[in-house]
C-alpha cells in the first residue's frame, strides 16, 4: 500500500532537517508496487522489501503511471490470483524483460476468468490479462489453459489504445494468444514469442497495430487479421523483423476482402519468396501466406529465410 500523506510529510521534513537517516523514505515517482508469489504477503506495503504476495492485488493498488514489478514464480488461482488480470490505464506490469518471463527463472500469469471488455463477438469469452489505455505488459509468461466448449479463450486482451506488448512470452492458448478488438488503437507487440496458440496475435475490427521483431512459431495460424496491421514497411513505423514460422494451417491469415495490402516488409518466413494461397478452403499445409479473398494483398518484400531459435 503507498505510504500515507503524513508518513510522506514526515520524511520530506526529516530530510529537510538532516534527521532523516533512521526515516522512512519518500517513494519514487513513478510509484513501483512489488509482488513476490513465495515471499510475499497482500497484508505488507508493496516494497522491495516487503512485496505482495499476488498481482491481483498489487493491480488494485497501482495508479496510472506506476510499475508492478513481479519477481518469478507461478501466479495462479491456487496462489490467490483472480482472473482475468486487470492492469489499470497508464501502469505498466513487469516481470523479467530479458528473458520475455520464461526460463530459467520463469514469471507466469497461468489463468483465465470471464472477460468484462466489450467482446461483442463472442460474450462467452474468457481471458488471463486485459490492458487498460497507456498500459504496458512487459516480461512476461502468458498462459490461458482454458478449453471451454463455446467460449474464446485469450491469452491477452487488448479493446483500448496505447498499448505495449513487449518482451513477453505468450504460449499454450487453446484460442487466441493476444487478441485486439474494436477500441484498440496504436497498439505495440515487440520482441515477444508466441508458441502453441490456437492464433498467436488475431489483430480484427478496427484496430490499428504495429507488429515488429516477435517470433511465431508452432500456432495453428501465426497471425490473423482483418484490419490495420503493420508488419513492416507500413504506416505506423514497424521495422519488420518478425519471424513467422512453422505454423501448422499459416502463417498469416488474411481475411479482410476489401482490397487491403497488409505490409508485411523484412520478415523471415519458411520460404522465399513466401508461398501463398488464395480462397477460403484451408490449405492445411502450412502456407506462408493465406489470403481468404483475392482484394486483398500482402507485401513481403525483402522476405528471408527463418531461422530456428538457438
Amino acid at each position: 500500500m503507498r505510504p500515507s500523506l503524513l508518513v510522506l510529510a514526515l520524511s520530506l521534513c526529516l530530510a529537510a532537517c538532516g534527521g532523516g537517516s533512521g526515516g522512512p523514505e519518500v517513494p519514487p515517482s513513478p510509484y513501483t508496487l512489488h509482488v513476490d508469489a513465495t515471499l510475499g504477503s497482500d497484508g505488507n506495503d508493496g516494497s522491495v522489501v516487503a512485496p505482495f504476495q499476488t498481482v491481483t492485488f498489487a493491480l488494485s493498488q497501482a495508479q496510472s503511471g506506476d510499475s508492478v514489478k513481479v519477481m518469478p514464480g507461478l501466479y495462479d488461482s491456487a496462489h490467490g490470483e483472480t482472473f482475468p488480470l486487470k492492469v489499470p490505464a497508464g501502469v505498466e506490469l513487469i516481470g523479467a524483460p530479458a528473458s520475455r518471463g520464461s526460463d530459467p527463472a520463469a514469471t507466469i500469469l497461468f489463468g483465465s476468468g470471464p472477460a468484462t471488455d466489450d467482446f461483442a463477438l463472442n460474450p462467452n469469452t474468457k481471458a488471463t490479462v486485459e490492458l487498460g489505455s497507456g498500459s504496458r505488459l512487459v516480461g512476461l509468461f502468458v498462459t490461458n489453459p482454458d478449453q471451454v466448449p463455446g467460449a474464446a479463450e485469450l491469452g491477452v486482451a487488448v479493446t483500448q489504445t496505447d498499448v505495449e506488448i513487449v518482451s513477453c512470452t505468450i504460449r499454450n492458448t487453446p484460442g487466441l494468444g493476444v487478441a485486439t478488438y474494436l477500441g484498440a488503437a496504436n497498439v505495440l507487440v515487440a520482441d515477444s514469442y508466441f508458441f502453441n496458440n490456437g492464433i498467436g496475435l488475431h489483430v480484427r475490427n478496427g484496430t490499428t497495430i504495429c507488429v515488429e521483431q516477435n517470433y511465431l512459431a508452432t500456432n495453428q495460424v501465426g497471425i490473423a487479421t482483418n484490419w490495420g496491421i503493420d508488419m513492416g514497411g507500413g504506416a505506423m513505423g514497424s521495422v519488420g523483423g518478425n519471424t513467422i514460422a512453422l505454423n501448422v494451417q499459416a502463417d498469416l491469415q488474411v481475411l479482410n476482402g476489401t482490397g487491403i495490402t497488409v505490409s508485411a516488409q523484412n520478415n523471415a518466413w519458411d520460404n522465399v519468396p513466401p508461398s501463398e494461397h488464395v480462397g477460403a478452403t484451408n490449405p492445411q499445409d502450412g502456407r506462408d501466406v493465406w489470403i481468404f479473398n483475392a482484394a486483398d494483398a500482402v507485401d513481403t518484400t525483402g522476405a528471408q529465410i527463418a531461422v530456428p531459435l538457438p
